[in-house]
């Protein structure tokens, strides 16, 4: 475990509602955008006192999974019913942890939290496995100019196919993606779920990286456009807000 907090979606179609996050240590992937951390995985988790969040705690790791849905619930009480949306399990990678996310999704089927399961998508078996326990799917698909290795994308298309839940298929946009290449991306993942919600997402700039240039993202805009029918430009808005 990293950390449980409260805080609003920041990226997707979903931008803006109040969830809380279960975030997982570890990812085998190696984004040149990642803007996560990976600290040792059994230093302490950290926790977001759900009455006050401005204070944390600490807790041992690997935290059971009966302590997570415990600070689960207790971040959900201590708010009115309509302050929690659903739950964000992300990382890292969550799929890393398959046993400890399909424990957490059958617990929160049983408490009618929805999950909100935030994924690179390249774990094909892992989603078939997890998404009929989630309401939304949401992977990163990963072009090659934003990796230090690549994946092919047909691993992400395999995912997008298997997956059982409402799919939201995310791509991090930088200066240096090529039109040509997102336009070879959305083609072979459109043929596999040309039903996902598509959202491009300009990425936030650091470490020298930068996101397109606005005419160019209208471009790849009307390049998305040619492949899905409901796409999206959003910005990662918490960000913006200075949200965790």
């Amino acid at each position: 475990m990293s950390e449980i907090f409260c805080s609003v979606q920041g990226e997707g179609p979903l931008v803006g509602v109040p969830q809380v996050f279960v975030r997982l240590r570890g990812c085998d992937l190696d984004c040149l955008y990642c803007d996560t951390p990976a600290p040792d995985p059994y230093a302490p988790a950290r926790l977001q006192d759900p009455r006050d969040p401005e204070v944390w705690t600490e807790a041992d790791n690997p935290m059971p999974l009966v302590a997570a849905a415990a600070h689960i619930q207790l971040s959900r009480c201590a708010r009115p019913p309509a302050a929690l949306h659903s739950c964000a399990l992300t990382g890292g990678e969550p799929l890393l942890h398959l046993d400890f996310c399909l424990a957490l999704g059958e617990v929160l089927q049983s408490i009618g939290l929805p999950l909100y399961l935030e994924t690179a998508g390249h774990m094909p078996d892992a989603v078939e496995a997890v998404s009929p326990l989630a309401a939304w799917v949401s992977m990163d698909v990963k072009l090659p100019s934003t990796m230090g290795t690549p994946v092919p994308i047909e691993r992400f298309a395999e995912t997008a196919r298997r997956c059982r839940a409402e799919l939201i298929v995310k791509v991090v946009l930088t200066a240096q993606v090529g039109e040509r290449e997102l336009d070879d991306a959305l083609r072979v993942m459109a043929e596999a779920r040309h039903d996902a919600t598509l959202v491009l997402q300009p990425v936030t700039a650091m470490r020298g990286l930068e996101p397109p240039a606005p005419a160019r993202l209208l471009r790849m805009l009307d390049l998305a456009a040619a492949h899905f029918h409901d796409v999206r430009m959003i910005p990662q808005c918490h960000r913006l807000l200075h949200l965790p």
